[in-house]
């Protein structure tokens, strides 16, 4: 049996707790609730989710896998990543090409971001 103390982990408390975050349980109806923004995963694939402080530091990261939406308070800094190892692709009207393997957003009161289309 190990003796070793659990290091302490101190809290950022000018953060919002994570009971503000609200995650529908399956077939529960979503409502649009003017305070949130809904990031909802319309599709067959889990993503990586986390908020970001204005520092960049990550203030809260869950999995997202498919048919959950999560309600997040307005003008929180996200990002979404594909948890399945794959990069995504895509083309400008210039016809040059761009590798990434996330999207950053800031939410939006009222709106609901899709994962099918990475755009509200």
């Amino acid at each position: 049996m190990s003796t070793t103390v659990p290091k302490r982990i101190e809290l950022d408390s000018s953060e919002a707790p994570a009971s503000k975050t609200k995650i529908l349980a399956e077939g529960e109806a979503q409502t649009l609730d003017s305070s949130y923004c809904w990031v909802a995963n319309d599709t067959n694939n889990s993503y990586i989710v986390f908020m970001r402080h204005d520092n960049n530091d990550i203030a809260q990261i869950w999995g997202q896998p498919p048919g959950m939406t999560m309600g997040i308070p307005p003008s929180w800094k996200v990002d979404i990543m594909a948890c399945d190892g794959n990069d995504f692709f895509w083309g400008d009207t210039d016809g040059g090409y761009k590798y990434g393997a996330d999207w950053q957003l800031t939410t939006q009161a009222g709106s609901t971001f899709y994962c099918s289309k990475m755009s509200y």
